[in-house]
């Protein structure tokens, strides 16, 4: 796929562009997340879609062939470098998505609410960042958020992660050696790595679920594309509803872009959307199969999670929780009344859903 992303008509190489020194693009790009950090503060204020990467459309052509052209050239050496690249797209550009960024610039949001200050905390280079231990939980987590209770995690990560997932990189960060020099406190690019990582791993595992339910599910007519038609009850399938036909239109008009930019077609001709146009789409919006999330309880919906869901389950939990401890005091004697046992948990199990719908 042709993916498209903020950075991609300044790769090719200009005539007159030179290789800019290694402190002068790295101060761009922490001028870049500083201001994308208030940008996005604001945008959230007035109730507004978040707006790509801030400075790089009012650069001048040259500058921004000279920073790309750079970055590339020093990503091998500076670990910064290399995450920017990947948050741009430049990177694993098949597995782009905006909440790369995103993701990105509210872990920076969370560590350093100062926006403006930014820049000035990521001077000091890399391997030379520390923050305490503490904080790194809670960039993850949110301020108010509660480690014991996955129902109040507010996260980009969320968005293609599962609860068991999320909870391994919780275990990670918590687990991290700190700095004795620093108190303890966390490597600052040593804990972003982690996070980006454990991200791209689990965006990596949606990519190949998405991919197979494409084929396997969604192609009613094995054409290898899905009509509109098709595309619509795709959407309304995996989103359970949650989208309403003026959602499910902007998303056909996205679609058609990405398909025609893959193709070359004009996008008023595109009547069929292939695989990996939808792939991206789906990366875009959080639009995911429920298979892979049986065993937890996140909705993909901004990061967020069903509270009846999840009290539904909690609630599950303690009562099973009840009856392990009645049988620790009876003696079974066949299999017949272990499986009975079982049986009594599954059905208390679809009990508590039902109630719930």
């Amino acid at each position: 796929l042709k993916t498209k992303h903020p950075l991609a008509k300044y790769e090719k190489r200009m005539k007159g562009a030179k290789i800019l020194p290694l402190k002068a693009v790295l101060d761009m790009i922490h001028e870049i997340y500083e201001k994308k950090a208030i940008a996005d503060a604001v945008d959230e204020e007035k109730g507004k879609e978040k707006d790509g990467l801030p400075g790089i459309p009012k650069m001048a052509s040259k500058k921004c062939h000279e920073m790309v052209l750079s970055m590339i050239k020093y990503k091998d050496e500076n670990v910064r470098i290399k995450m920017f690249l990947l948050m741009a797209g430049i990177e694993e550009r098949e597995m782009y998505s905006p909440d790369h960024c995103n993701l990105l610039i509210e872990i920076l949001r969370r560590l350093y609410p100062v926006y403006e200050g930014i820049r000035e905390q990521l001077d000091d280079g890399v391997d030379n960042v520390f923050i305490p231990r503490r904080d790194a939980v809670r960039a993850l987590t949110s301020k108010d958020a509660k480690e014991s209770d996955p129902s109040t995690y507010k996260s980009v990560f969320t968005r293609v992660s599962t609860v068991k997932a999320f909870k391994l990189l919780l275990k990670k960060v918590q687990s991290m050696p700190g700095d004795n020099t620093k108190g303890g406190k966390l490597n600052f690019d040593h804990f972003l790595g982690s996070v980006m990582g454990l991200y791209m791993e689990e965006r990596k595992r949606r990519d190949q679920e998405v991919r197979e339910t494409f084929a396997s599910t969604l192609d009613a007519d094995g054409s290898g594309e899905l009509s509109k038609a098709e595309f619509i009850l795709a959407v309304k399938a995996l989103v359970n509803d949650r989208f309403d036909g003026s959602k499910l239109e902007i998303l056909w008009r996205e679609a058609q872009e990405h398909q025609a930019h893959d193709t070359g077609q004009p996008k008023s001709e595109v009547t069929q959307i292939s695989v990996d146009p939808w792939l991206l789409l789906c990366h875009r919006n959080a639009i995911y199969s429920k298979a892979s999330d049986d065993h937890d309880y996140f909705v993909h919906d901004e990061g967020g999670m069903s509270a009846a869901t999840m009290a539904c389950a909690n609630e599950h939990a303690a009562i099973c929780s009840q009856l392990d401890a009645i049988k620790s005091k009876v003696r079974f004697c066949t299999e017949r009344e272990e499986d009975k046992w079982a049986q009594i948990k599954l059905s208390l199990k679809w009990a508590l859903e039902v109630a719930e719908l």
